[in-house]
């Protein structure tokens, strides 16, 4: 290799080498690393004061023709020197550089750890909003569930009002019709006593008439038509009386106070047959019950209830054959359906849609005592515990009566 090529190349290498070093000086002053910065610098300088002395160095080196002659330990003090320094502050650069490297990486891990914290916070903030969310949801259910309520409420004080209503009918009905035939019966019969009245009171002012004809024509006025008016304005008043005290009897049924509470159905039903086993003897009538399950009710309502229905099946039973009463029941959708059944009499089909109305009998025909409220009652007293009455029948066969309570 040529002096000149080892020149050139010593020179390009360490002016490339010092270059670098001040663009990475400039970079450092950019960013503002002002100790990192000056040693940059001075190993620059150094950089530069190395190259000068080489080139110093090779000019002593050249013999006259310019060929390159080097001398071994020829090499100036100063040029060691000078060698050393930068090797030292290359060092000290790579030192530095290793700080600044670190200090990135502590700051990176820094920026990653602050990432971190927020991105935690973040998902605390979703865990907050997912349970925000669910509460929101649990609320909102709570809301429906409410609304429900409100909503069956509604439709129990509806179902309530219309049997109001129906009632109210049933007394308008009573008050226009079945009151109204008694009372006109009074006032016809009453103007026929009147008239009679009227009649025997002119006979006796007739002074011109016997002693013995006026008491043979006042005698079929007072034991005839006197006696038949009074006897027919006593029997409207006594219907009149019976109507009014059943109206007040289905308005208490559904004013009076309840107190609702789990039944023993079992002791109820069977202190009923002990109660009516007198009748049950004499008219040869057997009465089975089955288990029952509890109820919830009024303990004395309740007990009108059975008491009614079974007081019904021994009044209606068939005059051909031995009465025969089953109670038995069961439960289904928190409700309990107890039937009482009897081989008497039975309803005719036209008649099981009435049957419940006010003032209407089981059997229109018979000749058995009756008001016509006693079922009337029963679906009142039912309709105040959530429950209902149906009936099933045929007729000359059997009756059964479905009374459906909420089970305890």
């Amino acid at each position: 290799m040529g002096f000149k090529t080892v020149k050139t190349y010593g020179l390009t290498k360490n002016l490339s080498a010092g270059m670098k070093v001040i663009c990475i000086y400039a970079n450092s002053i950019t960013h503002k690393k002002h100790a990192s910065s000056v040693i940059l610098s001075i190993t620059a300088c150094l950089l530069f004061a190395s190259t000068l002395a080489i080139a110093e160095f090779d000019q002593k080196t050249t013999d006259p023709l310019g060929n390159f002659t080097p001398e071994p330990n020829s090499v100036p003090t100063h040029t060691w020197l000078i060698w050393t320094a930068g090797i030292i502050a290359a060092a000290i650069l790579l030192l530095i550089f290793n700080a600044r490297l670190r200090y990135a990486v502590n700051l990176r891990t820094k920026e990653i750890e602050l990432a971190n914290q927020n991105l935690r916070a973040s998902e605390q903030q979703l865990q907050s909003s997912n349970q925000q969310l669910v509460a929101n949801e649990q609320q909102l259910k709570a809301s429906n569930q409410q609304l429900r309520a409100h909503e069956l409420e509604r439709e129990k004080i509806l179902k309530t009002l219309e049997t109001k209503n129906k009632e109210l009918q049933s007394i308008v009905y009573v008050a226009s019709h079945d009151l109204k035939s008694p009372i006109v019966n009074i006032n016809g019969f009453g103007n026929l006593l009147w008239q009679s009245c009227e009649q025997a009171l002119n006979i006796i002012q007739n002074k011109e008439m016997p002693s013995d004809e006026k008491i043979e024509k006042m005698e079929p006025i007072f034991t005839d038509d006197i006696y038949e008016s009074l006897e027919f304005i006593s029997a409207g008043t006594r219907k009149s009386q019976s109507l009014l005290d059943g109206l007040l009897k289905v308005s208490r049924a559904g004013s009076i106070e309840i107190d609702i509470q789990p039944l023993d159905m079992n002791s109820l039903v069977n202190t009923i047959k002990n109660t009516v086993e007198y009748q049950l003897n004499e008219k040869n009538i057997e009465i089975t019950i089955e288990q029952l399950p509890s109820c919830l009710g009024d303990s004395d309502q309740i007990n009108q209830v059975f008491s009614n229905l079974i007081d019904n099946a021994i009044k209606y039973r068939h005059p051909d054959r031995d009465g025969k009463i089953n109670v038995s029941a069961k439960t289904g959708n928190g409700y309990a359906a107890y039937c009482i059944e009897d081989n008497g009499i039975g309803i005719d089909p036209d008649h099981q849609e009435k049957v419940f109305e006010l003032f209407h009998r089981l059997n229109p025909d018979s000749t058995e005592d009756g008001e016509g409220i006693g079922l009337t009652i029963i679906s009142r007293i039912l309709n105040r515990h959530d429950g209902h009455i149906t009936v099933e029948s045929q007729p000359g066969e059997n009756s059964k009566f479905y009374v459906t309570l909420p089970t305890a």
